[in-house]
């Protein structure tokens, strides 16, 4: 069972595995990772590979790539139950 997170404050950050990835709390969101990353990894907020190619590849600006990230990626799930999983530490899946 998942507890709630009403009335608690969570704070989440960006990083990359250069800073952050030997950091036992942090949990991946991409699509690859470096052969020494073995944490845990929340697949479901990642961005879609045919997104990355297309950001990488100029075909879209930051401000497109953000728009369709928010649509097909978190406009897909529910943040409550995200957040709830990423604080519960048995829910993520490790790489």
């Amino acid at each position: 069972m998942i507890n709630t997170i009403e009335n608690k404050n969570v704070n989440i950050f960006t990083s990359n595995f250069k800073i952050s990835g030997k950091n036992p709390n942090v949990v991946s969101i991409a699509q690859g990772k470096p052969p020494y990353y073995r944490g845990r990894e929340y697949r479901d907020l990642a961005p879609s590979w045919s997104l990355i190619k297309r950001f990488k590849n100029g075909d879209i600006n930051a401000a497109g790539y953000e728009i369709e990230y928010r649509r097909d990626v978190l406009g897909k799930l529910d943040p409550v139950k995200v957040i709830e999983e990423l604080v519960s530490r048995q829910t993520c899946n490790v790489g």
